[in-house]
């Protein structure tokens, strides 16, 4: 009797779990390669303050397109 039965798992599934452990010798989850979760770093705080300080009328949708970022971010 298959495993997917014998387990009651959609065989692709039971077959992604058996390819796995064969490539890396474990079940877990492969590590992802995301993008940073926060895009405001010390450095680009400092930055963007001190830009501020020099002008305090300063547009914050034009910061952001100055350092690519979205409006949100800022």
């Amino acid at each position: 009797m298959p495993i997917a039965k014998l387990l009651k798992f959609p065989r692709v599934q039971v077959h992604r779990i058996v390819q796995r452990f064969q490539e890396a010798g474990k079940i877990k989850d492969r590590q992802r390669s995301e993008r940073p979760r926060c895009a405001r770093t010390p450095e680009l705080k400092k930055k963007v303050k001190r830009k501020i300080k020099r002008n305090s009328e300063r547009n914050i949708a034009k910061l952001a397109r100055e350092h690519e970022f979205g409006y949100a971010t800022m």
